[in-house]
């Protein structure tokens, strides 16, 4: 059975490894952010998908980031990082790796986006961005 750290880490790795964008990734809010980037930040888990802890279901919110120096130009770079399809698509990066690598992951899937635009700052430095909810089910037995 995959921990909630490993399952964070994977989940990082696999969009990192995917796009064609350098970007950063944190499994864990960092206080000091490399941009782009992405920081992945569990919300909830369920262990009541099947009898025995046969499935449990994991909520992540991927918080995908870029810096507000140029606006247009990075603006560009996010919508990239958020549409569906694509080199930089964090939507097909994990669609085309459902298991995120690992044999204890059953499915993982970019739900939806919300809260885009929104203003973030760390470090004192400016940054846009929005945020992609990842819904991953794993075997709750092994």
């Amino acid at each position: 059975m995959a921990t909630l750290s490993e399952i964070r880490k994977a989940l990082a790795e696999t969009i990192r490894a995917s796009v064609s964008t350098e970007i950063h990734d944190y499994a864990e809010v960092p206080d000091v952010l490399r941009l782009p980037a992405i920081v992945v930040r569990p919300v909830s888990g369920d262990f009541t998908g099947a009898f025995q802890r046969g499935l449990d279901t994991w909520q992540f919110d991927v918080f995908v980031l870029v810096a507000r120096m140029n606006g247009e130009t990075q603006q560009e770079l996010l919508d990239e990082f958020l549409t569906g399809s694509g080199p930089n698509s964090i939507r097909e990066a994990v669609y085309e790796n459902p298991t995120l690598g690992r044999e204890d992951v059953i499915d993982a899937m970019v739900k939806k986006m919300h809260g885009y635009g929104g203003t973030f700052q760390a470090a004192h430095v400016n940054h846009t961005g929005a945020i992609l909810n990842v819904t991953v089910h794993t075997d709750g037995t092994n």
